[in-house]
């Protein structure tokens, strides 16, 4: 089985937005290359194995659509996911990239859970996919179950479930609610069961002590509020960043 961390190869010239982007992607789980022209894509795509192609659209200064055309003529690259992210995207030039080959075509400004709803899409996970981006915390939250209330700390947590790490943790189908403090002061309960422990690996040593929550679906005002959170922490504080000496600074 093919573990290894995919990898995606960014094509662009606009140095700000490749920086961004490549932080996006790793907070999202993939290993990032980077390419400034065509021609320097084709070459990595030659010497490194990759996953999936993200690459601009046409701009006075850089022409996706030439990539594309070398990426498809290519029999080992004919069926590589390519995602076209457009600095102003029209509807014209969405149908022209698609019509050759692009598996999508997105514009900027994008969500990261856009990105990774497409990724997700295209991209081939032997291991399988996550359906929703994944935030790493060390958050202290209240957690309901059968056995009473606790004080655990939650250290990954997305719309679709949770991890808390515990020494002794509950059992497997356990029914549960975390309650989540969210930014504007109010706890959100998060209800579901426990999907994994600690025990129900051979090897317990390679995850940290504690359980797998999965959520049940959220009422739709809860779900807004626990996605806008989720996506502030994974690009909120790569927004406000305008040059390459920021985004230098930052990394």
């Amino acid at each position: 089985m093919d573990t290894r961390q995919r990898a995606i190869l960014v094509v662009d010239n606009n140095h700000t937005f490749v920086m961004y982007l490549g932080l996006l992607l790793c907070r999202l789980g993939f290993s990032v290359f980077n390419a400034e022209t065509p021609t320097a894509a084709l070459e990595l795509t030659s010497s490194q194995q990759i996953d999936a192609v993200i690459c601009e659209g046409r701009t006075a200064t850089f022409d996706g659509l030439k990539l594309l055309h070398s990426l498809r003529k290519q029999a080992h690259l004919s069926r590589i996911p390519v995602i076209v992210i457009a600095t102003n995207g029209s509807r014209a030039e969405r149908t022209i990239f698609l019509a050759t080959g692009a598996n999508d075509f997105l514009s900027k400004p994008l969500p990261p859970s856009q990105l990774h709803q497409s990724l997700h899409e295209f991209v081939r996970f032997e291991t399988g996919t996550r359906r929703y981006p994944r935030i790493r915390l060390n958050q202290r939250v209240q957690v309901e179950s059968s056995s009473g209330s606790l004080e655990l700390y939650l250290t990954s947590l997305s719309e679709g479930g949770a991890f808390i790490r515990c020494d002794t943790p509950l059992p497997t189908g356990e029914e549960v609610t975390v309650y989540f403090p969210t930014p504007c002061g109010m706890l959100l309960p998060l209800r579901g069961h426990v999907l994994y422990n600690r025990q129900m690996f051979h090897t317990p040593e390679c995850i940290e002590p504690g359980f797998a929550i999965h959520f049940r679906p959220l009422p739709v005002a809860q779900k807004k509020i626990l996605s806008q959170y989720i996506e502030h922490l994974l690009a909120g504080d790569l927004e406000a960043f305008t040059t390459p000496q920021e985004f230098a600074l930052y990394a």
